[in-house]
């Protein structure tokens, strides 16, 4: 979907997380912002996949998130 997808769905974004290596660079995350026109965070977890299969897991399970983390 992507930045353009959230627009076209009237979602505006107050900011963008991102991960992995360019997240570490703060000339591209400069980049990104200015693009995009909201601040881009690099998040303090650089493992992105499997941090959002930690976050998933909860909801598609019996499982709590409580139990999760």
């Amino acid at each position: 979907m992507g930045y353009a997808g959230l627009a076209d769905l009237g979602v505006t974004p107050r900011e963008i997380r991102v991960t992995g290596g360019g997240a570490k660079s703060e000339i591209w995350r400069q980049i990104m912002a200015d693009v995009c026109g909201v601040p881009v965070m690099a998040m303090v977890e650089d493992e992105g996949a499997a941090l959002g299969g930690k976050l998933w897991r909860p909801p598609c399970s019996d499982f709590s998130l409580e139990e999760a983390f």
